[in-house]
């Protein structure tokens, strides 16, 4: 991670942090919680719209590079991830994912990838 910038630096490209709130991704983050394993959690994550989960890796991953060009594990774990999106492999997805790091997590979350945030989050078990 870039040792000149802070994590509350980091803003979107609109130069504001952005939260999702509504009624469907609400649902979607009880259901990511309350997977059991790794088999349910690939099963809740078939089930969100692909376009969305593209559209949160495509932009996690710009605002990484941005943010950390040199952080190439993980960029090329979120862009393993975005392609398995586009081929519409949940499995993939979540196993993409798998041993993200935490300020990966908490960047995700600062930029409004919430659903990602999500899926990491459960990845580390927290």
């Amino acid at each position: 991670m870039n040792s000149k910038m802070r994590m509350e630096d980091v803003t979107s490209r609109q130069g504001k942090v952005v939260q999702k709130s509504n009624v469907a991704v609400d649902q979607t983050m009880s259901r990511i919680d309350a997977a059991g394993d790794v088999e349910q959690l690939i099963e809740v994550v078939k089930e969100i719209d692909p376009k969305e989960l593209v559209a949160e890796l495509a932009k996690l991953h710009e605002e990484l590079k941005t943010y950390d060009p040199s952080a190439t594990v993980e960029l090329e774990r979120v862009k393993n991830a975005e392609s398995a999106a586009q081929r519409g492999d949940s499995s993939g997805i979540v196993s993409s994912l798998k041993g993200a790091a935490r300020w990966v997590l908490d960047f995700s979350q600062k930029i409004g990838a919430t659903i990602i945030a999500k899926i990491i989050e459960k990845q580390m078990g927290l």
